[in-house]
């Protein structure tokens, strides 16, 4: 098993994170960044499946709405929620 944890972005004008902005919002672009960024370097570093049924994807509070818009999006490559 392979746990790959994100920290949210900062705001490079006061240092802050972004993480509501990043984790809250219902639209696509989170999932791009797992499904188009973090598992093709899994992939590459890692000898792990590609079937979409031996992933998984999870989180707390924001993280959890990040999940599960993850896997609302993507079906086809992302997870179990």
């Amino acid at each position: 098993m392979i746990g790959a944890f994100i920290d949210p972005e900062v705001n490079v004008a006061d240092g802050k994170s972004i993480r509501q902005e990043e984790y809250d919002s219902l639209g696509d672009r989170y999932s791009k960044v797992i499904v188009g960024e973090l598992l093709p370097a899994l992939y590459k570093d890692y000898k792990i499946s590609r079937d979409p049924d031996r992933h998984g994807i999870a989180g707390w509070s924001s993280g959890a709405i990040a999940a599960f818009t993850v896997a609302g999006e993507r079906p086809d490559e992302s997870t179990r929620c």
